[in-house]
């Protein structure tokens, strides 16, 4: 039987005891409200963050040029601009890096989410897991190298340092020995190296559609020193690249991961690719490209999008080259927007706006076929993940006044069972419609 003062000590202390058990109930209550709005706001900033990065044009043409035009379109703007910080860009250029500031800065954005833990690693990883990586993959050491300028944790992130190695192929350390031996000297033995770009690498297609460019050779290491500036300038020289015009040298110069098979490291390295078709005694790691043509005498091609030659791309390709220009056409067939560029289709009732050129040059195809992401050994359709088939194919088509041309017709996956997405441009004039809808 209990002691009546303890059950009078029990009674007295019930209500206390009640107010802690309420006291706690609420508290965990509150705790709980607390997560449960915290992961409410987080499912807004995440859907919120998706909407921005895949279902507005916001970022469209940054998306495209990351994945498909990366080494033809994005590399150069970054590389001139990382090459030289006093170099004077041209106002497509500028434009170009203030759009691609924005975009580092909307994953700057997301990463400082991430580390004020507003959102959790694994919702941004479901998301953007595929950017993080491809920005992570072998060929976008140039990328990686600008986070250093003013994007910190995205850099942190990439895993970015400083290039400060340069990677010579054997043939490239002869020409270095015989144009300027205190310069090879100055390099000494380096280390064994060695660097490999694949067709089927992220963002390497408009590279070449199907190469694989591997070598081995010597790995340097250059300071930020006076003499270390003046002696990477010295190698640009004498390999024939010209940081300001990259175009008009016959050697580009890009950051990609090389290895070094002694030390097991791999990093971030410049390396010097020949840019020109001729054979010309400098050491530059070529890429093999042939030009198939089946021309039945079709000595004319049409241009109707980007590719214009009020547009930055025609200049940037180099077209005035091999072309010259005749006049505006039509050609029967239907324009789609796809965002950041047109595509066509040759059937329909309708006719889309280009314009006329007399190919001189057959050589310009291969710009363009590698622009165009055109493989003529694989015109499947287009498979974005697998990175198969031809996202245009070149196919001949007579325009409304009888002139056989080239033309690219889109074909992305969108055309795969007859299925087509994206709205019809109505008048089929793409610079109309740009200019329509920049209001």
């Amino acid at each position: 039987m209990t002691d009546p003062t303890v059950q009078a000590a029990l009674i007295q202390a019930a209500p206390q005891f009640l107010l802690v058990v309420a006291a706690c109930v609420g508290a965990g209550w509150a705790v709980y409200n607390h997560h449960k709005r915290q992961r409410l706001e987080a499912a807004r900033w995440l859907q919120q963050l998706y909407s921005e990065f895949y279902n507005s044009v916001r970022f469209d043409e940054m998306r495209i040029g990351l994945e498909y035009r990366y080494l033809g379109m994005v590399a150069p703007i970054i590389q001139k601009r990382i090459s030289d910080r006093h170099l004077v860009l041209s106002q497509s250029e500028q434009e170009f890096l203030r759009h691609f500031d924005n975009f580092l800065n909307y994953f700057e954005n997301i990463l400082y989410m991430l580390e004020s833990k507003q959102v959790r690693r694994s919702d941004v990883l479901a998301m953007f897991e595929y950017w993080m990586d491809l920005m992570r993959s072998d060929p976008f050491g140039i990328l990686r190298a600008y986070t250093a300028f003013g994007f910190e944790r995205l850099a942190g992130e990439l895993g970015a340092v400083p290039v400060r190695h340069v990677f010579l192929t054997d043939r490239q350390l002869a020409v270095v020995a015989q144009q300027a031996p205190a310069l090879s000297a100055r390099l000494g033995p380096g280390q064994s190296g060695s660097v490999r770009i694949a067709g089927e690498s992220p963002g390497v297609r408009d590279l070449d559609l199907s190469c694989e460019v591997s070598a081995t050779g010597r790995l340097f290491a250059f300071d930020d020193t006076r003499e270390g500036v003046e002696a990477a300038g010295r190698l640009d020289a004498v390999l024939d690249f010209d940081p300001m015009h990259s175009q008009l040298g016959a050697c580009t110069r890009m950051c990609v991961r090389a290895y070094a098979p002694d030390s097991g490291v791999a990093m971030d390295a410049w390396a010097y690719f020949r840019s020109d078709s001729s054979d010309q005694q400098i050491g530059g790691l070529q890429q093999e490209y042939t030009v198939s043509l089946d021309v039945s005498g079709v000595t004319h091609l049409v241009l109707y999008g980007s590719l214009r030659r009020s547009e930055p791309d025609f200049a940037t390709l180099r077209l005035d080259e091999g072309l010259r220009h005749v006049g505006p056409t039509q050609i029967r067939g239907a324009m789609i927007d796809l965002g950041a560029y047109p595509g066509v289709y040759l059937d329909g009732e309708g006719e889309f706006t280009g314009e006329l050129y007399e190919v001189v040059d057959p050589e310009v195809f291969k710009r363009l076929d590698q622009h165009e992401l055109f493989n003529p050994n694989d015109t499947r359709v287009f498979n974005r993940r697998a990175r198969t088939g031809s996202l245009y194919i070149r196919r001949v088509a007579a325009t409304t006044a009888g002139v056989r041309a080239f033309v690219y017709v889109y074909n992305g996956e969108e055309v795969e069972g007859g299925v087509r997405t994206g709205p019809v441009v109505p008048h089929g004039d793409w610079l109309r419609h740009q200019s329509e809808r920049r209001g």
